[in-house]
């Protein structure tokens, strides 16, 4: 077993054409006269899976894998961040996994948004309630499944994530209950570029009914609220109010029509 991280520096000195490497479940030291240097030459995968490493320690050694495009933090305990906490210097990183890593706060999240060569990442299985003002707009594969998102309206965060082609969002707590099929619906609405949504395709007829029932379900929330229906509602007030709560709404009724039109009162 390893005991040290300059054990894997020397590996590297021994091994400079090693493509992957697995290092999990090893606790590994940092020497107090620890340096890093690395001859890893052809590295793209590497996997700290359960070595107990935190942001900190993560960032003292993570330069020994300097061309790595995949990385498997999984099961490490990385929600506590100082301020001496910063970006991780990985310019080639495509992939990166963070499952069940105890992540509360978003503020992690937001460490990977100058992290330009990011295009998957796994977040699954920790306490997130949101993704907060997280924009990762070169992100294509995101995993947030069995996580705490509970409110609806926490769905149009995806509007910040426009090229996602695949999503995992299920065992939250947003699906629990009879919404399921309608919440599948709205993301379709707000991700039009998905193909793979919870690990199946969307259906032809599923892209067809999203933005009628994105629009339905916003006016029938909105009569609710205010005590009126089609026929009575003020709709200057309905499009202020709109904005805020459902905001394709305005998109979707240029392109689809309005529901509930206001020429038919008379």
């Amino acid at each position: 077993l390893l005991h040290s991280w300059r054990q894997v520096e020397e590996l590297s000195r021994e091994l400079p054409d090693l493509e992957r490497l697995w290092l999990g479940r090893n606790r590994l030291s940092i020497p107090q006269d620890f340096h890093v240097q690395s001859h890893f030459k052809k590295l793209v995968y590497v996997s700290l899976v359960e070595m107990n490493l935190d942001w900190e320690h993560l960032q003292r050694v993570v330069g020994i894998f300097p061309s790595v495009k995949e990385l498997n933090l999984a099961s490490n305990s990385m929600n506590d961040l100082s301020d001496k906490v910063t970006l991780l210097s990985l310019n080639s990183l495509e992939y990166l996994n963070l499952q069940g890593c105890g992540l509360e706060a978003t503020r992690c999240i937001d460490m990977l948004l100058e992290q330009k060569s990011l295009r998957r990442l796994n977040l699954s299985s920790n306490k997130l309630t949101s993704l907060g003002n997280c924009v990762l707009t070169q992100i294509t594969h995101l995993n947030i499944s069995d996580n705490r998102i509970s409110d609806r309206e926490d769905i149009h965060m995806f509007l910040k994530f426009p090229n996602l082609t695949d999503l995992r969002i299920s065992e939250n707590l947003l699906f629990e209950g009879g919404d399921r099929d309608r919440i599948r619906l709205f993301i379709l609405v707000l991700l039009p570029n998905l193909s793979i949504l919870n690990g199946s395709k969307p259906t032809v007829v599923e892209k067809r009914d999203a933005p009628h029932v994105y629009l339905h379900s916003a006016f029938t929330e909105f009569f609710r609220l205010t005590n009126t229906e089609r026929y009575t509602y003020d709709l200057e007030q309905f499009n202020n109010w709109e904005v805020a709560k459902w905001p394709l709404v305005t998109a979707l009724i240029a392109r689809n029509g309005n529901p509930s039109p206001i020429e038919e009162r008379n």
